[in-house]
């Protein structure tokens, strides 16, 4: 049985080939001291710590650690482990918050630390990190809310406090964060062709609520299977 942290044990008992080391480097099971070990076999390594710049469970320790070495922050940007202290902690290190925009690590407090940086916020309009409290913080900026209509991200509370918006209906009526709250409120916008082929969960039990509403049953199609609900039960 091989040991709990496998690449020690393999970097003592073999001598692991050049080859090898980006997949070393980009295992999300890293640690600083294997990092440190990994140096000092492989000295002179040019794109060593570019490697690690794309490693997924990459930490500030690292780079604190090895702070002068050729780390790649146009890939950290991007990088899902970023963190608002490394932003802080490096701030004139070759950040490119064009990339920062679209990554899943984004974050409210980002926005707020750097509010001067070139930020993209129509990428952030369909990163899966996007909330309310973005678009409310910063209502003033170039946000695409047809984008947002098709984000999983997608919230009632977005739609209520931005109603005269360029929403696309078609777009929230296949988006699989599609409720029966938002069915329920914009029944008139709701695009039921569309919702046929949307995956959202929705539960029978819920049907006594949201179909007694009359206007509701009849914006459905007949091949809804909702609709097949109803004629078959009620």
């Amino acid at each position: 049985m091989l040991p709990k942290n496998v690449f020690e044990y393999l970097l003592k008992k073999y001598k692991i080939p050049y080859n090898a080391l980006k997949s070393i480097l980009l295992h999300q099971d890293l640690t600083i001291e294997i990092i440190e070990k990994l140096i000092q076999k492989f000295k002179n390594i040019e794109k060593m710590f570019k490697y690690l710049s794309y490693n997924p469970s990459l930490k500030i320790e690292w780079i604190e650690k090895f702070p002068d070495e050729n780390w790649d922050f146009f890939e950290i940007s991007l990088n899902p482990s970023l963190t608002i202290e490394m932003l802080e902690r490096f701030p004139n290190r070759g950040w490119h918050f064009f990339n920062v925009s679209q990554n899943k690590a984004l974050t409210l407090e980002m926005l707020e630390k750097f509010p001067d940086k070139d930020w993209c916020f129509e990428l952030i309009s369909i990163n899966k990190a996007l909330t309310l409290e973005m678009l409310v913080k910063f209502p003033d900026k170039n946000w695409d809310f047809i984008k947002i209509s098709n984000n999983s991200a997608l919230d009632i509370r977005m739609i209520e406090k931005f109603p005269d918006k360029q929403w696309n209906w078609k777009s929230i009526s296949m988006n699989p964060s599609l409720t029966f709250k938002i069915i329920e409120k914009y029944v008139d916008k709701i695009d039921f062709i569309n919702i046929y082929a949307n995956t959202f969960d929705y539960h029978y039990y819920l049907l006594d609520i949201s179909l007694k509403k009359t206007k509701l049953f009849y914006y459905l199609p007949l091949c809804y299977d909702i609709k097949r609900y109803i004629i078959q039960n009620f």
